[in-house]
């Protein structure tokens, strides 16, 4: 019981870790970064590869380390996405930006949450015969 506790407590510390140091770097880029490579970056859809990458790694680590079954995965990512989605929106360079035009802002999310479910269904793929 005392190593199984532990061994939760260490992939949730991790895991804890690994968003810590994401929001941070994220709000750091978000001051240092000027308006025009914002707006190139969400132009191009560069922010996809990422978020492909984010919803294959939300999976993984639920599906993996927490051995949660397609279902809990499945909501849990699409939780992680909707919420970074909202905190994306907080950022004041983003949300000058799609005031302007709430089209591309609805694309954009839509978007995003395609490309974290598409991770997802990658890294369903990948551990679903791996125990």
């Amino acid at each position: 019981m005392k190593k199984n506790l532990a061994k939760r407590f260490d992939q949730l510390t991790g895991l804890l870790f690994f968003l810590l140091v994401l929001f941070v770097s994220t709000v750091i880029w978000t001051h240092v970064a000027n308006e025009d490579i914002v707006r190139s970056f969400y132009y191009y859809q560069l922010d996809k590869i990422i978020h492909l990458l984010a919803g294959w790694w939300v999976v993984a680590i639920l599906f993996v380390k927490f051995r949660l079954r397609h279902n809990g995965a499945l909501f849990l990512l699409i939780c992680v996405a909707v919420l970074w989605e909202i905190f994306e929106f907080t950022f004041p360079d983003v949300r000058r930006m799609y005031s302007e035009k709430y089209v591309y802002w609805l694309k954009d999310t839509i978007g995003d949450i395609v490309a974290d479910m598409l991770g997802g269904i990658v890294a369903f793929q990948m551990f679903s015969g791996k125990k």
